[in-house]
C-alpha cells in the first residue's frame, strides 16, 4: 500500500549528462512524471523517490512543498488495472489552499497504468486514474488523465 501522508519525505531524483560531451551539453533529466488533473492543471514532478521491492515499484513524486502524488505498480510490461484485485495504485495530496487527498484504496479507485518499458532500472509508460477523496474534500473525485512516466532509477 502506498504511504499517502509520508509524501513530504521526498528525495530528489538524480539528474545528469548521459555522455561525455562537455559542459555545454544541457543536463538530461532521469525523471519525467506528468499528469493532467481534472482536465485542467498539469502536475509535473520536480522530484521523485523510487523504491523497488519484490517485483513492484513505488514512485512518490512532488512538484513543490504543497503537492505530491504516488504510483505503485508491478515491474512488468503491459497494462495494469486499479480497483479490487488490481495491481496499480495512485495517490494524490495537495495541502494549503484547496487541500485535497486521495489514497491508494484499491476498492474505490479505478484506472490503468500501462508500461511500455520495464527493466531493473528504467520504466516508461502511461496512466490514468479516478481517485476518490480520503476526506470530505470537494470535489469527491479527481480525474488523472494523460499521465506519462519515464524514470531511470
Amino acid at each position: 500500500m502506498l504511504p499517502v501522508f509520508g509524501i513530504s519525505m521526498l528525495v530528489a531524483a538524480a539528474c545528469g549528462d548521459d555522455d561525455d560531451g562537455g559542459p555545454t551539453d544541457p543536463p538530461q533529466s532521469d525523471t519525467t512524471l506528468t499528469v493532467s488533473l481534472d482536465g485542467g492543471t498539469t502536475f509535473t514532478a520536480a522530484t521523485a523517490n523510487i523504491t523497488s521491492s519484490a517485483g513492484r515499484l513505488l514512485v512518490i513524486a512532488s512538484n513543490g512543498p504543497n503537492e505530491s502524488m504516488g504510483l505503485g505498480f508491478e515491474l512488468r510490461i503491459g497494462p495494469q488495472a486499479s480497483g479490487t484485485g488490481g495491481t496499480a495504485t495512485a495517490s494524490y495530496v495537495r495541502i494549503g489552499t484547496g487541500s485535497w487527498a486521495a489514497g491508494p484504496n484499491l476498492a474505490t479507485s479505478s484506472g490503468t497504468l500501462t508500461l511500455t518499458a520495464a527493466t531493473a532500472n528504467h520504466v516508461v509508460g502511461t496512466f490514468s486514474f479516478t481517485l476518490v477523496s480520503t476526506a470530505a474534500s470537494t470535489p469527491a473525485t479527481r480525474q488523472m488523465t494523460n499521465g506519462r512516466i519515464d524514470i531511470r532509477y
